[in-house]
């Protein structure tokens, strides 16, 4: 019987964790921002920025869903 009480316990006791899971209240949302800083790159070595000879397809992307400056 000693080593079923622990397991008959933990059976009634996690309903109680769930309630009290589902209850608690959810935090406010923020903004995911990634700020991506390179060294020693002009604004003109991007093609998505007017380089026509370079080829950064990624660095593009990352312009055309987001904010460059």
């Amino acid at each position: 019987m000693t080593s079923t009480l622990p397991l008959i316990t933990a059976l009634l006791l996690a309903p109680l964790a769930a309630l009290h899971a589902a209850a608690a209240p959810k935090p406010a949302t923020k903004p995911n921002v990634v700020f991506i800083l390179t060294d020693d790159q002009r604004f003109d070595t991007i093609a998505a920025l007017g380089n026509p000879i370079i080829k950064t397809p990624n660095l593009d992307r990352l312009v055309r869903n987001g904010v460059s400056f």
